[in-house]
């Protein structure tokens, strides 16, 4: 599943949403800017994903609350197979909100509706920090 391409574009980004339309958006946003998507509809799906890749993806993008298992979750499971994978959560529910969830973000975060300028900072802050940084 994963290539472990060395540059950041034509890279491997795991993306796990239980909501249809946002998962499209966000496949076609990652495709238009030279990432391969791979798609996952629910945690026990990215996990199925991951425990058949021999590399990490280079990003691993999850909504915090995904059905049966939430984000974190999913994050600390696949922590420990690829102890160092980058994370980037999302959630329709602001960072403050997560909080008093009880939810600590240990990663970046963007909060829905996900804005596309955004995301393209953020994902280049994540995957080209000497690009972002000289913008």
């Amino acid at each position: 599943m994963m290539s472990g391409k060395s540059d950041s574009h034509g890279a491997e980004i795991l993306v796990v949403d239980n909501d249809t339309s946002c998962r499209k958006f966000l496949q076609v946003l990652l495709v238009r800017q030279g990432y391969m998507p791979i798609v996952a509809e629910n945690a026990e799906r990215a996990v199925d994903l991951i425990e058949q890749a021999p590399e990490a993806p280079r990003l691993v993008i999850t909504d915090v609350f995904l059905g049966k298992q939430n984000g974190f979750e999913l994050v600390s499971r696949i922590r420990q197979r690829f102890k160092d994978v980058k994370v980037l959560f999302t959630s329709g529910f602001s960072e403050v909100v997560l909080r008093d969830f009880g939810f600590h973000l240990d990663a970046p975060f963007i909060e829905k509706p996900i804005c596309m300028n955004v995301m393209r900072a953020t994902l280049a802050g994540l995957l080209e920090p000497a690009v972002a940084a000289a913008v």
